[in-house]
């Protein structure tokens, strides 16, 4: 790969949806070029800091109590339907 991967790669490689032989390529290219590298560092950091603000930012649910909303929503047809599945 002559020229560098674009920032679209470089984050579907971090992502695991690299192709199989563009992944290799990818990685060849990026043994061989610092500044990939870096840029490959930066995007990993962002995805690491960006997870880390989304889990912190989710509100805590209350498992029960969302079923019983869920279920009153549905107009009841969420409990018979589950009812179905645990048999």
């Amino acid at each position: 790969m002559r020229a560098h991967p674009a920032e679209g790669q470089l984050q579907a490689l971090l992502d695991c949806e690299l192709p199989a032989t563009r992944e290799i390529l990818v990685r060849a290219h990026l043994r061989g070029c610092a500044t990939c590298r870096a840029r490959i560092d930066a995007a990993r950091e962002t995805t690491t800091m960006v997870g880390s603000l989304i889990r912190r930012s989710a509100p805590a649910v209350e498992r029960e109590s969302a079923w019983q909303r869920f279920v009153v929503l549905s107009g009841g047809r969420a409990e018979s339907q589950a009812r179905g599945l645990r048999r």
